[in-house]
């Protein structure tokens, strides 16, 4: 499928019953959701339903902010429940997205946990091994913001504005550091910092969220069957 890349968000058209639906694929969603009444939608030709769930009429109630964080109009978010029994095939390069359960291609594959679908593995940020999530739904990586000092990194002198429906529009801080993923080196890296991801970050148990800024030059691979992600 073809993914469009908006203001570091993946956004792609997934056939409904409703007709075609310009969604967000993110990996920090544990549900699938739209804004009208969809019920069935398919990826690459599977069919899946749309169950109700808590967080539905919530994020309802945001469109508008949302749209407007984005940059685009968009009908709903494709979560991970949709490929917890499978994978996809996230290639940036050539701005293609594959849902499909088989990583192996791929040349740097690490093992991977994961909490409500939502991927968990080891990274280092400025040689510091960090355990860290990938959220497609974020637009840069960030950290903790009690790890600043400790990771030596480099301030930008630049904030950005970010937007979650459990605390409202915020504003942070921008820095740089060098981030690796297993053997892959991807260089100095804008990594966000303020105290409103701290609670995200203390309810996961971890230390750092990679964003699609980080990857927007990378094919990034994540299977749920072999329990590996994968950044060439």
């Amino acid at each position: 499928m073809e993914l469009n890349l908006i203001n570091n968000h993946i956004v792609m058209t997934v056939e409904t019953d409703l007709g075609n639906k310009a969604c967000v694929f993110d990996t920090g969603s544990p549900f699938t959701f739209f804004f009208d009444d969809v019920t069935e939608f398919s990826l690459d030709g599977k069919v899946f339903n749309v169950g109700q769930n808590p967080m539905t009429f919530m994020i309802r109630q945001f469109r508008h902010q949302i749209e407007e964080m984005i940059g685009t109009p968009i009908d709903g978010f494709i979560g991970v429940e949709s490929i917890q029994n499978d994978g996809v095939i996230i290639d940036f390069i050539n701005r293609q997205i594959n849902f499909q359960a088989d990583i192996s291609p791929a040349n740097n594959v690490i093992a991977m946990d994961n909490i409500h679908g939502l991927p968990i593995f080891d990274i280092s940020i400025n040689s510091t091994k960090l355990r860290a999530a990938f959220d497609s739904g974020a637009m840069y990586s960030f950290v903790s913001s009690t790890l600043t000092e400790r990771l030596n990194l480099t301030s930008l002198n630049e904030t950005m504005m970010d937007f979650n429906p459990m605390f409202g529009a915020f504003s942070v801080s921008l820095y740089s550091g060098e981030i690796m993923i297993g053997e892959n080196n991807l260089g100095l890296q804008k990594i966000a910092n303020g105290t409103a991801y701290d609670k995200s970050l203390q309810m996961l148990g971890i230390d750092a969220f990679i964003g699609i800024d980080t990857l927007k030059t990378s094919i990034v691979g994540i299977s749920y069957n072999d329990k590996s992600f994968s950044v060439d």
